[in-house]
């Protein structure tokens, strides 16, 4: 069994859904099975890691990993591969000897204006489906961290209805 910390905004309830203007917030799923340490304590040197969605794209993705573990990249991230079949993605990874630190999750249909689907109430069976999908690749790639995007504020719908909605993913 994994235990799932979520990161993000935890006082969205307990706030006055009138008076706030921003949009939901994205959350970062950080996954840890019971035979991994706990995470490390905050240390004062900074690392840094290379987003393989929206960087190095003069070349096709997976020819990234390789491309940033030759530029000193020591840890990738990057949005859910569409067009790049998962066994690819798990032996360029491996390939490569980067580690993946990030994985944003399926958000949706980008050209029809998704933007993360968590707390669309219309789409719950969906995310549902591609949560464990990416819980599936995150072991696959030893990447400890989810990025869920939450979504756009959805006219037919409250934001306290949103915000419960993303709740209830969560918590299934």
């Amino acid at each position: 069994m994994r235990n799932v910390n979520v990161i993000g905004e935890s006082n969205a309830r307990e706030r006055d859904d009138s008076r706030c203007e921003k949009p939901l917030c994205a959350l970062i799923i950080l996954l840890q099975s019971p035979n991994q340490p706990e995470q490390e304590p905050f240390r004062l040197m900074l690392r840094f890691d290379i987003n393989l969605s929206m960087t190095l794209i003069d070349v096709p993705f997976l020819d990234r990993f390789q491309r940033a573990a030759d530029l000193g990249f020591g840890a990738v991230e990057f949005f859910w591969p569409n067009d790049d079949n998962l066994d690819n993605v798990v032996a360029a990874k491996k390939a490569a000897g980067v580690e993946v630190v990030l994985l944003n999750m399926k958000a949706g249909d980008a050209a029809r204006g998704d933007r993360g689907l968590l707390s669309s109430p219309s789409h719950q069976a969906w995310w549902r489906d591609a949560f464990l999908e990416a819980i599936d690749l995150c072991e696959r790639i030893g990447c400890p961290r989810i990025h869920a995007v939450a979504g756009n504020r959805l006219p037919a719908y409250e934001r306290s209805a949103q915000i419960d909605c993303a709740v209830e993913n969560l918590t299934a």
